[in-house]
Order: structure tokens, then sequence, then C-alpha cells
């Protein structure tokens, strides 16, 4: 499963759960910026509730996969998002595709303490695909 299905499907299941929790709204705010920055979706409830949720998706089970520089405070070192939804999409045994059923977690920010953070900081190259192009090399073996 590529990264960005992985992700999408991750954002649905999680809008899922919220609704049927009672959420009257969930905002996708991925990629929204500014006051939303650090979290992927805003649940409002009919009490005025508000919940900020950062959803990560993984193949492979090792914990929580990596956070972005922008998820946590860098001063406090708390995590922006209310709940970090985890989703972990094990491999059938017997076939190359991914199972149906997702192991889910819910993890409150609380359960996040700040020994258990490491700042990591890299680079991602964005925007590049058609400039790609110009590089692609025909081979054979």
């Amino acid at each position: 499963m590529k990264i960005e299905k992985l992700s999408e499907e991750a954002i649905k299941l999680a809008k899922k759960i919220e609704k049927s929790n009672g959420a009257v709204e969930v905002k996708d705010v991925q990629l929204e910026g500014g006051e939303y920055a650090g979290y992927d979706l805003l649940s409002i409830y009919p009490n005025g509730k508000k919940l900020k949720i950062e959803v990560k998706g993984a193949t492979r089970f090792h914990g929580i996969p990596d956070p972005y520089i922008t998820e946590f405070d860098k001063e406090t070192r708390e995590m922006k998002a209310d709940y970090f939804y985890v989703f972990y999409f094990p491999r059938d045994e017997d076939e190359p595709k991914y199972g149906s059923k997702p192991i889910f977690y819910k993890i409150p920010k609380e359960a996040i303490k700040s020994n258990n953070l490491e700042i990591k900081e890299g680079w991602k190259i964005k925007k590049f695909k058609k400039v790609m192009d110009n590089f692609k090399q025909e081979f054979s073996l």
C-alpha cells in the first residue's frame, strides 16, 4: 500500500470513528496550516467540545510513526493534538496485499511524555514530479 493511500485510508477510518462517537462535524484540516498546524482532523461535538486529532497509518508495527516537527511544541514538548489515532494495517501472511481489518490505537496527548520524544529534523523534496521527467532513463538488464 502506497503511503498516500495508507494516509487516506487512515483519515477515512478516523472520520468514521469520530462520527460514530457523536461528532456532528469532522473537518479535515491537514492542509490548512495556521491555527490547524500540527494535527489532521478537528472534530466538533454537539456540546461545542472540539477535539484535535493527529492521524497516523503504518504497515509495520513499530509504535507511533515519526511525527512531523510541527506536531509538537518545540519549547514545551507538548503534542498539539488531543489524540494520536494510529492505524496499523498488517499484511496478510498468504497474500501480498494488506489485511482488511486494521488495528486501531487511540493515544491521548497525556500519554506522550517529554522523555518519549527526540527532535529529528529532515528535508523533503516536493513538487518535483514534472522535473523528474527530464531525468528519466531507459535501461535493460
